[in-house]
């Protein structure tokens, strides 16, 4: 005579839907989507803190008013473009 026994599950949850019945694809997006917005809050906040905590912050129009390596007195704002895209012609 052989005897089978059924082995029922144990529920975690008995309060309705379960919480974590959330697909594997939704559940990696929002990790991602988290995880995004505090990197580049924190980038955000560490260059706020660095900005307004300095005292002397470089003039933009004299940052970007000459090309690097450019001898002085040449003011050539366009050659960040024109090397960035690679063009052969010139404006």
């Amino acid at each position: 005579m052989s005897s089978t026994t059924t082995v029922t599950p144990t529920k975690m949850w008995s309060g309705g839907k379960s919480p974590f019945n959330v697909e594997y694809g939704k559940l990696m997006m929002w990790y991602f989507l988290m995880s995004d917005a505090f990197t580049f809050g924190a980038f955000l906040i560490s260059y706020g803190t660095i900005r307004f905590s300095s005292n002397g912050w470089p003039d933009p129009n004299e940052v970007f008013r000459s090309f690097p390596f450019a001898p002085e007195g040449v003011h050539a704002p366009l050659e960040f473009s024109y090397h960035g895209t690679g063009c052969a012609c010139r404006a």
